[in-house]
């Protein structure tokens, strides 16, 4: 399995909040054909940046979530967050260590 967790900061911008939602979101539930959730943080005091909000998307595999970010569909996803870049931080997570 492979995560990617997208990590959001409004930094005070309730469009920014409603393109995260719409945009987005909405996005990657199109793209994985998954729903997607939405968390709020609550607490992230250990950490210098702050976070307003939280999703986590699941990909069977980092070659899979590359195929699908290659369609049509991802890679306009991938410019919207380029273009997002300010207010998300993207971790990925592998857990097909061998």
């Amino acid at each position: 399995m492979f995560k990617q967790l997208f990590l959001f900061n409004s930094l005070g911008d309730k469009d920014a909040v409603k393109h995260f939602s719409d945009v987005i979101i909405s996005g990657l539930a199109e793209l994985t054909g998954k729903q997607i959730s939405i968390g709020k943080v609550e607490s992230s005091f250990l950490l210098e940046q702050k976070y307003d909000y939280f999703c986590e998307v699941d990909f069977e595999s980092k070659d899979k979530m590359n195929e699908l970010f290659s369609t049509k569909i991802g890679k306009q996803l991938s410019k919207e967050v380029a273009n997002f870049h300010k207010n998300i931080t993207i971790i990925s997570i592998n857990y097909n260590i061998k």
